[in-house]
C-alpha cells in the first residue's frame, strides 16, 4: 500500500477494489489447456479446490465468467479466514470442505508465497514453473502426474 498508494488508506483502496473489480474482468485470459486439464482431473474422480488471496466473491465471479466454476468442489477466499497466505488457514478450510486429510492432497502453486503456504501447512506442492515437491511447466503436465 505505501509504495503504490501512499496517500490512500487501506479502507479506501479496498473499497475501490471491491467496487471496480468486475470492470476489468474482460482482461482476464485463460491459459492454454485449462478446461481440458480441469475436466481431465474431474474425470479421474479428483476433488478440486481453490485457495486464493482474492476475495471469494471476486474469485467466484472470475471462475463463472471464464466457465471454470463448475470444476471446483470448494473455493476459499482470503476474506473467509483470519490470515491469508502464507498462513495455512485457507488450505485447512478447503480440506474441511472437501473432507480430505493433508496427506491426501497436492497444492498446485506458482509463487514463492504458495510454496511457503504449503510448508506452513505441511502439504505437498506441485510447482507450476517453480520448484516444488514436483514440478510442471504446462497444464498438460498435471494430467500426466495423476495417472
Amino acid at each position: 500500500m505505501p509504495r503504490y498508494f501512499p496517500s490512500k488508506s487501506i479502507k479506501a483502496v479496498t473499497g475501490y477494489y471491491k467496487e471496480h473489480f468486475f470492470d476489468f474482468i474482460d482482461y482476464i485470459k485463460l491459459m492454454p489447456d485449462v478446461k481440458k486439464t480441469l475436466g481431465g482431473l474431474k474425470n479421474k474422480g479428483l476433488k478440486l479446490a481453490i485457495a486464493t488471496n482474492t476475495y471469494k466473491k471476486q474469485a467466484e465471479g472470475i471462475l463463472k465468467k471464464l466457465g471454470l466454476y463448475k470444476f471446483f468442489d470448494a473455493i476459499v477466499g482470503a476474506d473467509e479466514v483470519k490470515k491469508g497466505k502464507p498462513s495455512p488457514d485457507m488450505i485447512l478450510k478447503a480440506l474441511k470442505g472437501l473432507k480430505l486429510k493433508m496427506n491426501e492432497i497436492y497444492f498446485i502453486g506458482d509463487t514463492a508465497i504458495d510454496v511457503k503456504t504449503c510448508k506452513n501447512a505441511n502439504c505437498k506442492i506441485i510447482g507450476f514453473k517453480i520448484k516444488g515437491d514436483k514440478r510442471i511447466d504446462n497444464l498438460n503436465g498435471l494430467l500426466r502426474l495423476v495417472q
